[in-house]
């Protein structure tokens, strides 16, 4: 009976799954169908369920650690700090005008 009714629960909502509501609607489901004794064990098995998955999900990302990539400098060093000075009077002289703004 019981696998029955699993197999025709699973049916039912199936097609829900891919919904980005689908896991409030199983938290209100849940909230409002179990008593606290059923609500504790429902806990306890999902919390168990969830640390294997996740042991299982560090065991597939273990071998596919990502590899650090070498950043191409294009053959120049940069410096702290750039020299302005370089540039002399080509910015139009409009850098002295908004000097003394105050």
């Amino acid at each position: 009976m019981s696998s029955e009714f699993e197999k025709l629960l699973k049916d039912k909502k199936s097609p829900f799954e891919t919904s980005i509501h689908y896991s409030s609607f199983l938290e209100s489901l849940f909230r409002d169908l179990l008593e606290v004794e059923d609500l504790k064990k429902v806990s306890n098995s999902l919390t168990v369920l969830l640390s294997e998955k996740q042991k299982q999900e560090k065991q597939l990302n273990k071998g596919k650690k990502k590899k650090k990539g070498v950043v191409a400098a294009g053959g120049m060093k940069s410096k702290m700090k750039d020299d302005l000075s370089d540039y002399g009077e080509f910015d139009g002289g409009y850098a002295q005008d908004y000097e003394d703004f105050m």
